[in-house]
């Protein structure tokens, strides 16, 4: 069984992507991640964006289903933690010898967000601790867990 799981479809490429385009600091994050929600939880971790062209950046954003969110994109267009490829999009599954492929529902995925929220914050500091490592949102393509670092996220050492 593999730690690290790539969604359907798209395997080859994001696989690319994680061992030889993103930011160590995010790799070594989502390895983190992956064993963590296998052990605590049961559940496997799905990563299911890393990269993000200008291309894919400008269809979320001016589609978005915030007008809000599109007026400003289109008026100050700003560039992804994906794009410079220190941002992670991923999901969480309950492994196939249980259930084929069938991902948590809402209440399921709430409990698992809050504490990976916990788990990383304990860890983990993006910008000086001034942003999340881990955000749940929707951008427009689902709900899912986004995972970002930045050059400044430093490992937390517990005494």
């Amino acid at each position: 069984m593999k730690v690290l799981q790539f969604k359907a479809g798209e395997e080859k490429h994001l696989e690319h992507e994680f061992y030889y385009m993103i930011d160590k600091r995010l790799q070594s994050i989502l390895y983190f991640i992956a064993g963590y929600l296998m052990v605590v939880h049961g559940v496997e971790l799905v990563i299911t964006q890393l990269h993000r062209t200008n291309e894919e950046q400008d269809d979320i954003y001016r589609s978005h289903s915030d007008a809000e969110v599109q007026a400003a994109y289109r008026a100050n267009p700003w560039v992804s933690v994906h794009q410079v490829n220190r941002g992670a999009d991923v999901r969480v599954r309950w492994p196939k010898k249980l259930w084929p492929y069938k991902y948590l529902n809402r209440e399921e995925q709430d409990e698992i967000a809050a504490d990976l929220d916990s788990q990383l914050d304990e860890r983990f500091e993006y910008d000086f601790g001034r942003k999340q490592t881990s955000v749940r949102h929707d951008v427009g393509r689902g709900d899912h867990i986004h995972i970002q670092v930045d050059s400044n996220t430093t490992t937390l050492m517990k005494r």
